[in-house]
């Protein structure tokens, strides 16, 4: 088989999924019930912005808590497509599109796991599987919406089926079409404000007709569902591109390297910056890592920046932009936020990433470990190979160790609810089970409505992350609330920020502080 059939093969399983994962989200709100609808929703945003195994740990709590048959068996085919399209675990998604096929029969999902099922075996080469699947579909929805299609991939299955594989393609350096990426920097505005020492241009790329191409002040705003240009009426068609031969562009008082695109929508106006990932990494370095610290702790925050955004950046081509600006994904400051300490780090790793398997990784990394690393299925419940919980001996003894927080109980139900999470008013509360690392794996409560149980990173996350810093506490009961004291910041998952510092203090590489906190990553260089 040629690379272009099986690039085609790949995005007939991605465009398979992901328009049913798509429609099946639409249309699961008319039935679904108010905290399952709650979950849904905030997993679809998690997805939107690249925190893949985040919204894995939703559609967990929507299987755990939901007492919807079709909700659960919905939570678990979204959670089977996660795997498969965004953190590339195709054995790990068989085994939940399976699971759901046993235990969830008759379900609408049902169906599309099946046929799922066949589109990965079949992207493996394993036709007399794909076939397996294919003709399972047949037999058994002959009246399905994707019977057609099944009829046409087992017929395919069948001639190939003792056909030579092909071997696997480990290249030594990664190959990569283009390393731009497109961030969001505004979200829904009704005007934006444009400043620059050179000529504006804005044309549409519809048409390629310059609306606009001057000097000075540039107001863009939206009225009316209309688009107005220094309050000229803009004939838009398609998506409006921003450019100037300047260094920068002030959007809002703000500069950005590169140039920009304007996706107008019934809320407003998106913003999007679109950039080479070297110039987006200046803007992104200084606002993850004090830009003071030493370069070797910023070197290895580079690589691990880089290999984030490149690796969202590859599971984003069905969507207007790759990243937010924000904490969403990676805070990005632009141009104003570079550092000559940050820029020299950034350039000094230029085009190294982590990867596993000849595959970019998901570079997690956080503030503070507390001492030890976790693993992300103790966060999120998806199991990431190259992400491991570890002793983390170089974030003991720092001056983020310890904290502590204290929440009435009103405090606690308040912040739930707000979050989502209609339990009840609390009579009881505590955890249940904690992990290698010591953090507390689930909160147990019992209130008015019952028992309910919720992750700890999302009982974390409701209370606000900047407060309750991790999920390596304890609960301390007292009459009015709870007082919880605990250590670290953060999820925890992949590289400790100030474990970096101290590594880096005493003298070890970045390569040194990679292999520590990614033991199975490998680090490599792009080309292409």
């Amino acid at each position: 088989m040629s690379i272009t059939q099986k690039s085609n093969i790949k995005f007939l399983l991605f465009f398979s999924i992901y328009s049913v994962t798509f429609f099946l989200l639409l249309s699961c709100f008319a039935w679904a019930e108010y905290n399952d609808n709650k979950g849904f929703t905030k997993a679809a945003k998690l997805l939107n912005c690249g925190k893949y195994p985040e919204s894995i740990g939703m559609y967990k709590e929507i299987i755990a808590n939901s007492t919807n048959k079709n909700n659960k068996s919905r939570a678990l085919l979204f959670t089977a497509n996660t795997y498969s399209l965004y953190l590339d675990q195709q054995e790990t998604a068989l085994q939940r599109y399976n699971k759901l096929i046993k235990e969830y029969a008759g379900t609408l999902s049902e169906q599309d796991a099946i046929f799922n099922c066949g589109m990965i075996y079949f992207e493996q080469n394993n036709y007399a599987k794909a076939y397996e699947y294919f003709i399972s579909y047949k037999k058994r929805f002959p009246k399905g919406m994707r019977f057609q299609s099944a009829l046409v991939w087992a017929d395919s299955s069948k001639s190939l089926i003792n056909t030579k594989k092909e071997k696997k393609f480990q290249p030594e350096k990664l190959y990569v079409d283009n390393t731009a990426i497109r961030v969001l920097i505004i979200k829904n505005s009704n005007s934006i404000n444009l400043d620059s020492i050179k000529p504006i241009k804005v044309i549409s790329s519809n048409s390629d007709q310059i609306l606009y191409h001057n000097k000075g002040h540039v107001n863009i705003s939206l009225k009316k569902n209309s688009l107005f240009i220094n309050n000229i009426k803009a004939n838009l068609k398609g998506r409006l591109y921003i450019s100037s031969a300047s260094v920068s562009i002030k959007v809002n008082n703000k500069a950005y390297r590169g140039f920009f695109s304007i996706d107008v929508k019934p809320s407003g106006i998106d913003f999007i910056n679109h950039i080479d990932v070297e110039q987006y990494l200046l803007g992104v370095v200084p606002k993850e890592m004090p830009y003071t610290w030493p370069k070797q702790a910023l070197m290895a925050q580079s690589i691990a920046a880089r290999t984030y955004a490149l690796y969202v950046k590859g599971k984003s081509s069905d969507k207007p932009y790759d990243v937010e600006a924000s904490v969403a994904s990676q805070v990005y400051g632009g141009y104003d936020a570079e550092k000559k300490e940050t820029n020299s780090a950034v350039k000094a790793t230029s085009g190294k990433v982590l990867t596993f398997n000849g595959r970019l990784i998901i570079a997690y990394f956080h503030s503070h470990s507390g001492g030890y690393t976790e693993d992300p299925k103790n966060v999120w419940s998806a199991a990431i190979p190259y992400l491991n919980s570890n002793p983390d001996k170089f974030s003991i003894n720092t001056s983020k160790k310890n904290w502590n927080c204290f929440f009435t109980y009103k405090e606690i139900e308040d912040k739930l609810k707000k979050a989502g999470y209609d339990f009840g008013k609390i009579k009881y509360l505590t955890y249940n089970g904690k992990s290698k690392s010591n953090r507390i794996l689930n909160i147990k409560l019992l209130t008015d409505k019952g028992d309910s149980v919720i992750s700890g990173n999302n009982f974390r996350i409701a209370l606000g992350s900047s407060k309750l810093k991790s999920t390596l506490f304890s609960i301390n009961k007292l009459k009015t609330g709870i007082l919880f004291k605990g250590k670290g910041y953060g999820h925890g998952v992949g590289m400790s920020q100030w474990g970096a510092l101290n590594m880096s203090k005493n003298r070890y590489l970045y390569k040194q502080i990679l292999k520590f906190y990614y033991q199975k990553a490998r680090l490599m260089t792009l080309s292409g």
